[in-house]
């Protein structure tokens, strides 16, 4: 595990890139610090990326805990084991070649998960969508992405719901710093 440490005004894409160009492995995730994951989270994408042959896989549904709704919801609208034209940006994995060849992360403040989708699929890449069974996606204070209907944007859904905090069985959640238990 290396840290990589940059100056806190460094735009987040710009970020990701400093981390990329001190990376040595084969495969590059990217995982955000508020969000849960299993403890074979990596292993499932790993073996998803060498099974599909997908230039980016990740998780394309996902468990969500909307904070201010007290809710857990599950989010079905994407098909899973599959070709996706999205997956969550906290669970991207693809090949660091890949990566460098794409032009690395765009220097962007947010959405550098958007871009990249992007510039895979234009590139020609393609996208795999793994199962929802290892992560849970946190939605409350300090996002730097918030849709313009907020919260609404995943409460209005019709995916299923449970009240509280209700981690999938596949995850030992911990202790989340803004979610009471």
């Amino acid at each position: 595990l290396t840290v990589v440490e940059v100056p806190a005004d460094v735009v987040f894409g710009r970020a990701l890139q400093a981390g990329l160009e001190r990376c040595s492995g084969r495969l590059v995730t990217k995982m955000d610090d508020d969000d849960w994951y299993g403890v074979h989270h990596v292993t499932d994408l790993v073996q998803a990326h060498a099974h599909s042959g997908a230039t980016l896989v990740g998780s394309s549904g996902y468990h969500l805990y909307v904070a201010d709704a007290d809710a857990t919801l599950r989010w079905t609208k994407n098909p899973t084991e599959a070709a996706a034209t999205w997956v969550h940006g906290g669970t991207m994995l693809l090949a660091r070649d890949d990566l460098t060849a794409l032009g690395g992360w765009p220097a962007v403040p947010v959405g550098e998960d958007a871009h990249l989708i992007r510039a895979v699929r234009e590139s020609g890449g393609w996208i795999y969508g793994i199962h929802d069974l290892g992560f849970l996606y946190y939605r409350g204070q300090g996002h730097t992405w918030t849709p313009a209907t907020g919260s609404q944007f995943w409460l209005d859904a019709e995916v299923p719901r449970t009240a509280g905090f209700a981690p999938p069985p596949q995850l030992d959640a911990l202790p989340h710093p803004w979610v009471a238990r």
